[in-house]
């Protein structure tokens, strides 16, 4: 597969696979089933070459919450609460590999943590040579979140939204595809203001900035929810779509590039 095939990039957020609202690691196995055979239905390899990150869901946010392992390792049970972490996100990402190669994705589990650098929280360096040839070769890679090395505070979490923005500068990506669990973007949260409106486009690239209300996550999120995505894309200056993947259907729109959700453009 060429390197000039355009590249697609694919988070699907952790409360689409899991239960974000359990404080205990809980697959969302049907939803998660349909997702692997939406995505084959939707990639051609003809056509694009695919990465997928997915997010941590129950299987990361709460026991994150819990330890702080976010902000930092200081004693043992959190440096016991960062391996703990990983190997739930570990776990996670065989489930969501299991269910691809079963519909015929040839997926290929990536761990970042294993080369990430983080500082204070920023992302700093990712080894993408095994990416790339991946990808070249016609795998598609999956990542996820993780607690990663920070060079100041030991630990902060490499999310997949600045995992996402990250390789799209660095692999020369077309489009980021945000799967999430709400419509797309709003002028403010809809589950809490009546009056939010849906945004069909917006665009990063202006002077503006974010749209006016745009906030993080109503349930636990210690990666900053919708908001995070948004400036992760603007850093990036990537152009995308930011949907519901969990209404039937919506991931393989996606893929094929249908208007779903809110297309989003930066300049």
């Amino acid at each position: 597969m060429s390197s000039q095939t355009p590249l697609t990039i694919l988070k699907i957020g952790g409360s689409v696979i899991t239960d974000r609202k359990d404080e205990k690691p809980r697959i969302r196995g049907k939803g998660l089933a349909r997702i692997a055979r939406e995505i084959r239905e939707g990639w051609d390899p003809g056509k694009f070459r695919l990465i997928m990150i997915h997010g941590a869901g129950s299987f990361g946010h709460p026991i994150v919450r819990r330890t702080g392992i976010d902000l930092g390792v200081r004693n043992e049970s959190q440096r016991i609460a960062m391996g703990e972490t990983q190997r739930l996100q570990s776990e996670l990402s065989t489930h969501v590999v299991r269910h691809l190669l079963r519909f015929g994705v040839p997926a290929f589990l990536c761990q970042p943590s294993a080369s990430a650098v983080m500082e204070a929280g920023s992302l700093v360096s990712l080894n993408t040579e095994a990416l790339e040839g991946l990808v070249r070769i016609g795998a598609v890679p999956v990542l996820n979140g993780v607690p990663a090395y920070d060079r100041v505070q030991g630990c902060s979490i490499l999310s997949g939204d600045q995992i996402a923005g990250f390789l799209y500068r660095r692999l020369g990506g077309t489009r980021i595809l945000h799967g999430t669990d709400v419509k797309g973007i709003y002028t403010a949260d809809p589950s809490r203001d009546h009056r939010a409106r849906f945004l069909a486009t917006v665009d990063l690239g202006g002077s503006s900035g974010l749209p006016t209300g745009v906030t993080g996550s109503s349930v636990t999120d210690v990666t900053g929810g919708m908001r995070k995505k948004l400036e992760e894309m603007r850093t990036a200056g990537a152009r995308g779509r930011i949907f519901d993947a969990t209404t039937r259907g919506n991931v393989r729109r996606a893929l094929l590039g249908e208007a779903v959700g809110t297309g989003v453009e930066c300049g």
